[in-house]
């Protein structure tokens, strides 16, 4: 059973005898301050207790289910309700973590009443024309205006950033212009442009850039024969292509079957992926790839413990198994994942680190469903974890938080979605307004609504922008980027 932190806060808000208007508006000022600092000092108090014993909070399997962690304390909502911190309303950014143990608020600094954030204090970043993010390896673009990309990071060739191999602030890519998508492996980069033409430059040793060489590549180059592109995605070594016609085409390295086309060796031009009609999204990301189809089931092919209730690898396309309704997808390391209809995320592959989200860190061999995370409306898996978008503009995360990937103030990998917490001078606690995320080996991204850009996690070669590199275990904001 979970325990309550049980927290009696007491608001000095009114009284029945005032003096004059000044008098009277001076000592409310005081008197509100006051209980808010104590409100947030007991509410420190209350985490802290969490802390040092949070097993005495439940088992892990019922602090997951109740979206309990050390970075998040909570207290009965009739408890912050009766002490006006938060009002009794359908306000998102208050979300009821779960009915059955009590209706739980999570605590935060408040967006209103008595307790409000200062305005002056709420992050004033300057706004940027960013329309998109794409992360890979230890790599993060941007593209920006939907024509140019700024990019950070590090790629071993030196990067598209000609002449640097680290770049710890936002970049525009020389040579790089009218860019509807990008897509970024470990070593390559490739563009999808508004003719519906792709081009790509980085690494090329497997032939990941598709131009019919192995020939390294600093500026931009055509991928031949490919036309009518509609996305594009890359893995480890290996780009794909969805084509308008609902057609796929990889090429690159084909070791593990990552190019659907059968026990062959890799291409260095596009090759068709056999057997699949009516894609609609595909997905890439290590040495597998997966395709969304019209009928809302997925099909995956690559390295092993593809969703088919084995652990066996593929070469050629094979169903999910026990999946339909699928609506989104997104493809990790050795995991991937989908939302359902209903906005729910089922996850399967590998499950070390808990980059599944199911409470367990065992490997799943079909979907299985994501505990406690609901309303999702897109995902991004990197090397070992994963992250949803809400609808309410929430992130939540789940895996490998060696690195701060997470982004919830700490480096403790968990098997069960936590929030993200806020970047600095951020208006709640924990990061909203986010429009899209996307993710990396070790880090991760959040583009807002405001159009600027927040990375966290490893920043070891400047992956998060910031002009460090130093690992972020919060949201910090992306500079440069104009």
């Amino acid at each position: 059973m979970i325990r309550r932190i049980a927290i009696v806060v007491t608001l000095a808000i009114g009284a029945a005898s005032l003096p004059p208007n000044m008098a009277r508006t001076a000592s409310a000022s005081a008197s509100t301050s006051a209980s808010c600092n104590k409100a947030r000092a007991q509410l420190a108090a209350a985490e802290a207790e969490y802390y040092e014993n949070p097993s005495e909070y439940g088992t892990a399997s019922e602090r997951a289910a109740a979206k309990i962690g050390p970075r998040h304390a909570y207290a009965s909502l009739q408890t912050l309700i009766d002490a006006k911190l938060v009002p009794l309303s359908t306000n998102q950014m208050y979300q009821v973590i779960l009915a059955k143990y009590g209706l739980r608020y999570k605590l935060a600094p408040w967006s209103n009443g008595p307790c409000a954030t200062p305005a002056s204090s709420k992050r004033t970043a300057p706004k940027t024309g960013v329309t998109g993010l794409a992360l890979g390896g230890d790599y993060s673009c941007a593209v920006t205006d939907g024509t140019a990309a700024q990019c950070w990071g590090y790629t071993t060739l030196g990067g598209p950033h000609i002449g640097s191999q680290e770049q710890h602030v936002a970049a525009r890519l020389a040579g790089v212009t009218n860019v509807a998508q990008l897509a970024i492996g470990d070593t390559h980069v490739c563009a999808l442009l508004p003719n519906k033409s792709v081009d790509c430059w980085g690494g090329n040793d497997l032939g990941q850039l598709g131009d019919g060489t192995a020939t390294n590549r600093l500026t931009a180059a055509p991928v031949p024969g490919l036309s009518n592109v509609a996305q594009i995605s890359a893995g480890q070594d290996h780009t794909c292509a969805l084509l308008s016609d609902s057609t796929v085409h990889c090429w690159g390295d084909n070791r593990q079957g990552q190019l659907g086309t059968g026990p062959v060796p890799g291409s260095q031009v596009p090759q068709l992926v056999s057997g699949l009609s009516g894609v609609k999204a595909i997905a890439a990301g290590g040495q597998r790839s997966c395709a969304l189809l019209d009928a809302g089931s997925v099909e995956c092919w690559g390295s092993d413990e593809l969703g088919d209730g084995t652990t066996d690898g593929h070469a050629t396309p094979v169903e999910v198994s026990d999946l339909s309704g699928a609506t989104a997808i997104t493809v990790g390391r050795q995991h991937a994942c989908a939302i359902l209809t209903d906005k729910s995320v089922v996850c399967w592959g590998h499950g070390s680190n808990g980059a599944l989200g199911t409470a367990s860190l065992q490997d799943a061999l079909v979907p299985t469903k994501v505990v406690g995370v609901s309303n999702a409306t897109a995902l991004a898996a990197g090397g070992g974890h994963t992250c949803a978008l809400l609808s309410d503009g929430v992130v939540e995360c789940w895996g490998d938080n060696s690195a701060g990937q997470l982004g919830d103030g700490t480096n403790e990998s968990r098997p069960h979605a936590d929030t993200v917490d806020a970047s600095p001078g951020g208006k709640e606690s924990f990061l909203t307004e986010v429009t899209a995320i996307a993710a990396g080996n070790l880090h991760t991204c959040a583009l807002l609504e405001d159009k600027t850009v927040v990375c966290w996690g490893d920043n070891n070669v400047g992956q998060l922008g910031d002009n460090t590199t130093t690992q972020r275990t919060d949201p910090v904001p992306v500079r440069g980027l104009s």
